[in-house]
């Protein structure tokens, strides 16, 4: 996993919120490019979790699209694992990890460069929306 996106309405006191709350330094969510397939504005704390391995993204409805909605159904939380690309999208593993795939992945800019946002998880839609950061080898900064 490269990062999890924390939905909210107020970038600012989620971040202030966060950093408290995993203790981090104030200054620990920096802006970082938009997500278009959320529809989201994005300030990250790289490396805050997993051991320094994983980033947590912030994500604040930029239009009425897919996070707003998401806002709207389940609050403020946990709303998205990001994926890095490569090996993972074999198929068989998107399938396993995913659930089938109805239609080719479209990649839009995002806050660790091209996604591509897989629609729904299976049957469920209140889990996690998952993103596959791609390509693998993305440069992250």
């Amino acid at each position: 996993m490269v990062g999890v996106g924390w939905a909210t309405v107020d970038l600012e006191r989620a971040a202030t919120e966060l950093a408290s709350d995993m203790a981090l330094e104030l200054d620990a969510f920096a802006d970082a490019p938009g997500s278009v397939a959320l529809g989201a504005r994005c300030r990250i704390a790289r490396g805050a979790i997993g051991g320094g391995e994983m980033a947590v993204v912030l994500l604040e409805p930029a239009t009425e699209g897919r996070l707003a909605g998401h806002l709207a159904r389940h609050d403020e939380g946990p709303a998205v694992v990001w994926l890095e690309g490569g090996a993972q999208l074999t198929p068989g593993v998107q399938t396993a990890l995913l659930g089938a795939q109805t239609a080719p992945l479209v990649a839009t800019p995002g806050p660790f460069g091209p996604e591509a946002i897989q629609p729904s998880v299976g049957d469920r839609p209140d889990l996690l929306r998952f993103i596959v950061a791609v390509p693998p080898g993305t440069i992250r900064s």
